[in-house]
């Protein structure tokens, strides 16, 4: 998304942009990962953007990736984070990542990063973090919940998108297209690629956070 190469697109790091639901949502992301993410594990955080998670997490894992497509955010969180020596920044897309089979102990994908993809990137990031999470690996993955539509255009407001419109599942605005899911509809669409829900955690009443597994082998 073009957004996050522009001066505005940095008002989303911004917390005085941020409406209250949307600060808790990310704080308890923050607390999640830090408490459920195992020391001396090797970590992906797809989409890691400025760097918020991949900071937390180099500090208590041994090893720790963050791709993100936005050249912007990449050298942001490079020039930010270059200290940390256990933590490697990509200026890549998902659908074009080449990590080894079962490389990760955890993937990560925070901030309704997932529910901003198309749906034909959904499915091929589905597809590759299959292929990349180890066997008994974890991937996270939060999303704005179906509660989150006043939150969502809100947000957007703020920090300078001009929203086009919204229905049940999306809030169109003139940069991109933001989804949001229920319950029934994310274990629909993690199902059908193989993947296994093992719990579905409400973070707050605007987001979801899942916790998946591989399927059978």
């Amino acid at each position: 998304m073009k957004f996050y190469e522009s001066i505005e697109g940095h008002k989303i790091l911004d917390e005085k942009y941020w409406p209250e639901k949307l600060k808790e949502y990310l704080e308890k992301e923050d607390m999640f990962l830090v408490k459920n993410i195992k020391t001396d594990s090797v970590v992906l955080d797809v989409g890691s953007g400025e760097g918020r998670h991949i900071k937390l997490l180099s500090k208590k894992c041994k090893r720790v990736f963050g791709i993100d497509y936005s050249r912007t955010m990449v050298d942001y969180s490079k020039r930010v984070l270059g200290s940390y020596n256990n933590l490697t920044i990509l200026n890549e897309d998902i659908k074009d990542s080449k990590f080894p089979k079962e490389s990760f102990d955890y993937i990560i994908c925070m901030f309704n990063t997932f529910g901003n993809m198309d749906l034909e990137t959904q499915k091929i990031f589905l597809r590759k973090v299959s292929e990349f999470i180890k066997s008994n690996g974890i991937i996270f993955l939060s999303v704005y919940s179906e509660k989150a539509k006043e939150t969502q255009v809100e947000f957007y407001n703020r920090i300078g998108l001009i929203v086009k419109g919204s229905d049940e599942d999306l809030v169109y605005t003139d940069r991109f297209i933001s989804e949001r899911f229920s319950k029934d509809k994310i274990k629909r669409i993690v199902g059908s690629s193989g993947l296994k829900i093992k719990n579905i955690i409400e973070l707050n009443d605007i987001s979801l956070l899942l916790e998946i597994e591989k399927g059978d082998q």
